[in-house]
């Protein structure tokens, strides 16, 4: 399901929108993990929507093996995609640079206030537990059935 995280006016009637790919299995339960993809912060690195489309496209005809959650945001900077462009177009702005943006601020600022926010909403890893890339790690594990539970992921080192 195709979800809008950002939807901003721009100079001369256009908009600047960015979506995710919300896909959820068969087997979805109460405590399911959520994984999140994220790419296209840089306009000009495509290989993350090629992965993108593929994960999608072979998460969806394995939905009966899946018993969480695949968020995937495909295109960070979509203006910068669209021109095959590293930066934003808006103020030559690296993207990567934005985050984890403001709610008051520029633009592009707020969009990352609001991308953050919607990757934190339901997120199930408490931080006590490390960086997030060990909490990336669990939900993937999780997602795949290969731990229970954090205690059992920390057990087994």
């Amino acid at each position: 399901m195709i979800e809008r995280i950002v939807e901003m006016e721009l100079p001369a009637g256009e908009k600047l929108i960015i979506e995710k790919n919300r896909i959820q299995g068969e087997r979805l339960r109460p405590d399911a993990a959520r994984l999140a993809i994220v790419t296209g912060s840089h306009g000009d690195e495509l290989e993350g929507q090629y992965i993108c489309y593929e994960t999608a496209r072979r998460l969806k005809e394995g939905l009966q093996f899946l018993s969480g959650t695949v968020d995937i945001y495909p295109a960070l900077n979509p203006l910068g995609i669209d021109v095959v462009q590293r930066t934003s177009p808006l103020g030559n702005v690296d993207m990567n640079r934005v985050f984890p943006g403001s709610p008051d601020g520029t633009l592009l600022e707020q969009a990352a206030a609001r991308i953050v926010e919607d990757l934190e909403v339901g997120n199930r890893i408490s931080p006590e537990y490390g960086s997030r890339i060990v909490d990336g790690i669990f939900n993937v594990m999780k997602l795949l059935g290969m731990w229970k539970d954090r205690e059992d992921m920390l057990a087994q080192g």
